[in-house]
């Protein structure tokens, strides 16, 4: 159920680096960001975030003295955004057009 939440809001996946993890860790507790999924890597480690939370991430990333960068973008949002706003409306426009209830 929480896979199904996680890829209909979408999350990225990103790695923080060259800073004092554990300090980034805190600040976000405390700003009650969620951060999940956490993995360590050479300089730091890697976990996935909300999209909407990420934006945040890199103050506390300047403030702890490391750099935050995206590996993967997942969720129905990224799917859909490429998608040109008339091709879905039509797309939807016929289904309902079309479709016998």
């Amino acid at each position: 159920m929480i896979k199904l939440f996680r890829f209909l809001l979408g999350y990225v996946e990103f790695e923080f680096i060259n800073g004092f993890s554990e300090g980034f860790i805190n600040d976000c507790f405390e700003k009650e960001i969620l951060i999940q999924n956490i993995t360590l890597c050479e300089n730091g480690f890697n976990a996935i975030c909300r999209i909407s939370t990420y934006k945040e991430l890199h103050k506390i990333a300047l403030k702890n003295g490391g750099k935050v960068k995206i590996l993967k973008k997942h969720g129905l949002p990224f799917f859909l955004a490429p998608l040109n706003e008339q091709v879905l409306f039509w797309a939807l426009f016929y289904l309902l057009l079309f479709s016998r209830f």
